[in-house]
Parts: structure tokens; C-alpha cells; sequence
């Protein structure tokens, strides 16, 4: 959700600029979009061989070809959760138990099947 959110900061912020260059996003700005997430040293070494191997160190990206803005989906191998890019802060993981949870919050309008339901109070 972060790193969504970083690119969509990047292309928000070149929008107002009104640079008549198409956005190009290098190697260098998606490891600090990473480090800002958190992201531990090993992933952002493993990005960065991995960004080498299949771009090369020096390539920039176009946004669309690292994220869909306009779509936000988290897939399991059993789930697939679609969430309006614009609220992704309705998105959330845990771990409870020793197990990890992806959170939803809900608060009304909720359907199962094309069925309201409630979730309690």
C-alpha cells in the first residue's frame, strides 16, 4: 500500500509540475519509496539486483509499467481484495496469534453475494 502510495505521490506531484516530459521513475527513487516503507536492507539489496538484472541499474520506468494507479488488488492463492486506490488506508495487516491477517475495516454498506449484512455494533 505504501509503495502504491509513493508512485501515485510521484506522478501527483509531476502532474502539477506540468513537465511536458513523461514521468520517469529510477532505480534510486523506488529504493527510497522502499526504505520510507520500512523496508529492510536485504529486500531493498534484493530489489536492487533484481531492478539490475531485468532493467539495468541506470534505466528509468515508466509509473504505468510499476503500478496501476487506478487499481488496487491484493491476491492470495484463495483471495482476491479489490479497494478503491483512493482508500487504501481502509487496508491493513496484522498478525494476531502468530498469524497474519490482511484487515478490512468496515463500517456500512457491506455485501456478501449482492446481500446486505451487518457486521454488529
Amino acid at each position: 500500500r505504501s509503495v502504491h502510495r509513493g508512485i501515485s505521490e510521484l506522478q501527483q506531484i509531476h502532474k502539477e509540475t506540468k513537465d511536458p516530459e513523461p514521468l520517469r521513475i529510477s532505480r534510486a527513487a523506488v529504493t527510497q519509496i522502499l526504505e520510507n516503507c520500512g523496508v529492510e536492507e536485504q529486500g531493498i539489496t534484493e530489489f536492487k539486483k533484481a531492478f539490475d538484472r531485468d532493467f539495468g541499474a541506470n534505466t528509468e520506468l515508466a509509473p504505468k509499467n510499476m503500478v496501476n494507479t487506478g487499481k488496487f488488488e491484493l491476491k492470495s492463492p484463495d483471495v482476491t481484495i479489490k479497494v478503491n486506490p483512493e482508500r487504501t488506508d481502509l487496508v491493513s495487516s496484522q498478525v494476531i496469534n502468530g498469524v497474519k491477517y490482511i484487515l478490512v475495516r468496515a463500517e456500512e454498506g457491506v455485501e456478501v453475494n449482492g446481500i446486505d449484512i451487518s457486521l454488529g455494533n
